[in-house]
């Protein structure tokens, strides 16, 4: 069922999730609790999943204005703190709005930082240096810009003060290269593009202007998702559409620094789920050994459940990693709807997941971890006694006396299936 990020009732939107660094997760969301437009809500939950004591159980208040405030983008700043960046509108007058908290939510002196410009689906990612490359797409002309604030909250030498054009198109996402530049993801009519900036404002050599696009056999690649490879390049998952109206599948490509298919790696990606139904809306986040955790809402059963979450764990090579079922596993399949997951490391190799859930009249936020050994990271084993007529196992949870757990089994190259309980 995941664990609330505020326990205010009230309607909760967009949220967005960024690792503390430490196993824990800062969450940033839009909050109707007391008027009409929107304030900003963020809240820091550790890796058992209670929440940092610095931070007030309804969620810490960013911003209150008085006026519009469009889209978060939410980075960490390597240093245990994050970075949020949005569009606002201050009496007509529009900025893309840069902030750096620490791990306790101060702000840092000389932040934040205002730059100018309006702008859909701000996103940002770290810069190598506390700081963090911001992209968005500019309203009316489709430019997909970006700017650099370092660590001190100023812009660098070279970077033009209203953002680099970077190239056109409707703005998905970013992710760092590993160093001081980065790759946005972006589409143009029904196909997708990345492109990649270096961190000294330009397009780094041999990447077009137009980006580069990723080409399926059949069908279009869309709705995509970035994620770092570790090695310079990146992992892009995207949504195969062929005919847009029963059935829609989740891909997986890597492309290497230059912009080509990873060495192993199909150019036209792989299949992480392509069961009948739809599959879509993809996020993605480093497993810590060099491949990617993946989290989708499917809608494979959906004339039960409607839209469900479910989870795969992708090897650098292109692999299911073993333990994990084809097709991926559920992570919550309760009435209603779970719809747009989000996801960060928890730096032991799984991973922090959330999502929107309407299982109820009021749309809450969940969240759950996973670990890449398909085994739910907040119940870890502590002992396990084999026998020649059974098997015992004893766990550790901080709230064991109210667990409830189930068992599961498979068989090699079978799915999972309860056969018991404590």
């Amino acid at each position: 069922d995941g664990i609330r990020a505020s326990v205010v009732e009230s309607s909760q939107e967009a949220p967005f999730l960024q690792s503390d660094g430490t196993g824990g997760v800062f969450v940033a969301w839009f909050d109707y609790r007391s008027q009409s437009i929107p304030d900003l809500y963020a809240q820091h939950l550790l890796g058992d999943g209670a929440r940092s004591p610095a931070w007030p159980e309804e969620g810490l208040l960013i911003s209150s204005r008085t006026t519009l405030q469009l889209t978060i983008g939410i980075t960490s700043d390597e240093a245990g703190g994050l970075i949020l960046s949005r569009w606002v509108r201050v009496a007509e007058n529009d900025s893309i709005e840069v902030q750096r908290l620490n791990g306790d939510g101060v702000a840092y002196p000389n932040w934040p930082a205002m730059v100018p410009g309006a702008g859909f689906g701000v996103l940002a990612t770290p810069d190598g240096t506390g700081g963090a490359i911001v992209a968005w797409e500019q309203t009316f002309t489709s430019q997909i810009m970006a700017i650099r604030i370092q660590g001190d909250g100023q812009t660098p030498n070279g970077w033009p003060s209203e953002g680099l054009s970077a190239s056109s198109g409707s703005f998905y996402d970013l992710a760092s290269d590993g160093g001081n530049g980065a790759y946005l993801a972006f589409m143009r009519g029904n196909k997708t593009y990345i492109q990649h900036i270096a961190g000294d404002g330009t397009i780094v050599s041999g990447w077009s202007s137009m980006g580069r696009v990723i080409d399926p056999v059949a069908g279009d690649a869309q709705v995509p998702v970035l994620g770092p490879d570790g090695s310079g390049g990146v992992f892009v998952a995207w949504t195969l559409n062929i005919d847009g109206n029963t059935d829609r599948d989740v891909y997986l490509s890597r492309l290497t620094g230059a912009g080509d298919a990873a060495d192993g790696w199909p150019s036209e990606g792989i299949p992480v789920c392509d069961l009948p139904g739809f599959q879509y809306r993809a996020a993605m986040t480093p497993d810590g050994q060099g491949g990617v955790l993946l989290a989708w809402q499917d809608a494979r059963d959906h004339s039960e459940n409607s839209y469900d979450i479910y989870a795969q764990n992708i090897t650098d090579t292109g692999t299911i990693r073993s333990g994990w079922p084809t097709n991926g596993r559920s992570l919550c399949d309760a009435r209603g709807d779970q719809l747009f997951p989000l996801m960060v490391p928890d730096e032991s190799n799984g991973a922090i997941v959330s999502w929107i859930d309407v299982r109820d009249t009021t749309v809450q936020l969940r969240a759950d971890r996973i670990g890449s050994d398909v085994v739910p990271a907040l119940v870890p084993l502590t002992r396990v006694e084999v026998t020649s007529d059974q098997v015992s196992l004893w766990w550790y949870a901080p709230d064991g006396a109210g667990l409830v757990a189930t068992v599961e089994r498979r068989d090699v190259g079978e799915e999972w299936h309860q056969i018991g309980s404590p």
